[in-house]
């Protein structure tokens, strides 16, 4: 009897590593913004996205690219209230914040979807 409580309770405390955990951290106080764009990437299977935090200019700032890898994909760069601040590639070929790449400190990834 010992061995089988033994083995279930082994068994628990290893399926208990595998379980999903749907929540997510996100940066910033007000982030409802924030969160409707990760949901929007939840639900769009057909492109991959990532959502990252960077340090920029003394502040907490949200990058986004909604199509990782397309030809057009455009990154916006937003501050904690979901001000647009920064603007890279799209078909025009926008670079508004020039010095991002060298100034901004990555963080991490807030959300990649697949």
């Amino acid at each position: 009897m010992k061995k089988v409580f033994f083995v279930i309770s082994l068994l628990s405390i290893s399926l208990s590593a595998f379980t999903c955990d749907d929540s997510l951290s996100l940066p910033c106080d007000n982030n409802e913004w924030l969160q409707e764009r990760v949901n929007a990437m939840k639900h769009n299977t057909s492109q991959k996205g990532i959502i990252e935090q960077y340090e920029y200019e003394g502040q907490v700032v949200i990058s986004i690219n909604s199509c990782v890898g397309c030809a057009d994909a455009m990154t916006i760069v937003y501050d904690c209230t979901g001000k647009e601040l920064c603007k890279f590639g799209g078909i025009a070929g926008f670079n508004t914040c020039p010095d991002f790449n060298d100034a901004a400190v990555f963080t991490r990834v807030i959300f990649e979807s697949n």
